[in-house]
């Protein structure tokens, strides 16, 4: 979701009240009150500030414990920069329907599926919690 979002932008929205982003630098932005916007869903999971590689489908990029997890310059991801169903009152209608139906899914694939290690050795030695189903890269 965040290579191809299902929505490249958001809808429409008005601003309430005058608003400077980016205050001070070459590229501040002001938006005045009433005005409407949409920003760009693409742009913002694309950005090469907040993403190293941003075209390639790296899912180590998502735990902690790489280096990719961060922004190229070593600082933490702006906690806005990954919004797939954006959030608070504008967030997408799917957003719930999409919540319940992976906890649905899951729990028919733990009733129907008997899951079992391949790997034996897995079994005695404890293993840090993954949330991925792929091994953590070496």
């Amino acid at each position: 979701m965040r290579i191809e979002a299902p929505f490249q932008v958001t809808t429409s929205q008005t601003m309430t009240q005058d608003v400077v982003l980016s205050e001070g630098t070459d590229h501040e932005l002001k938006l005045h009150k009433n005005q409407p916007f949409t920003y760009g869903i693409f742009v913002l999971h694309n950005d090469p500030t907040q993403y190293t590689d941003p075209q390639s489908f790296l899912p180590e990029r998502w735990e902690s414990s790489n280096p990719l997890y961060k922004t190229p310059s070593g600082c933490p991801r702006h906690a806005k920069s990954y919004i797939p169903l954006s959030g608070g009152k504008r967030a997408c209608l799917g957003k719930a329907w999409m919540e319940i139906n992976h906890r649905v899914m899951l729990a028919v694939l733990l009733h129907q599926v008997k899951f079992e290690y391949v790997d034996q050795e897995r079994l005695t030695v404890k293993q840090p919690f993954n949330f991925f189903v792929w091994d953590t890269p070496a």
